[in-house]
């Protein structure tokens, strides 16, 4: 598999982790400075990195920043599909942009480091 398939696998992970704790809460329900679901968010991005490290074995700076991108990806993709229904909706999205950033940033960096620490490597004897 080419590094760019793995480049957008890893995109699509990143994706679907941080969608899969930010898209369920309706806005109204949805606090996105609670340390609680930070947290739960940042474990997301943590276990996507480092799946995605283990099995993809990208550059952990390469897994960082594409879990990081996959994180803003699912905020906005969020943002366009509810602004879409109620244009007052998400009138700070930028921060939610940012929050989303940070967190995966975090979550996917440890994540892609704890992974590249489980990857196998191979010994030539």
């Amino acid at each position: 598999m080419t590094d760019r398939m793995k480049s957008w696998l890893m995109l699509a992970w990143g994706t679907l982790a941080a969608g899969a704790i930010y898209w369920p809460p309706s806005y109204t329900e949805l606090n996105n400075t609670d340390r609680g679901f930070l947290l739960q968010w940042a474990l997301a991005g943590l276990v996507a990195g480092g799946i995605a490290q283990r099995f993809l074995r990208l550059r952990p700076s390469r897994t960082t920043a594409l879990i990081t991108l996959g994180f803003v990806a699912a905020v906005m993709l969020r943002v366009v599909v509810e602004t879409w229904a109620d244009p007052t909706d998400h009138n700070l999205w930028p921060f939610e942009v940012v929050i989303g950033a940070v967190v995966g940033l975090v979550g996917g960096g440890i994540g892609a480091q704890c992974g590249r620490l489980i990857t196998p490597t191979s010994t030539s004897g």
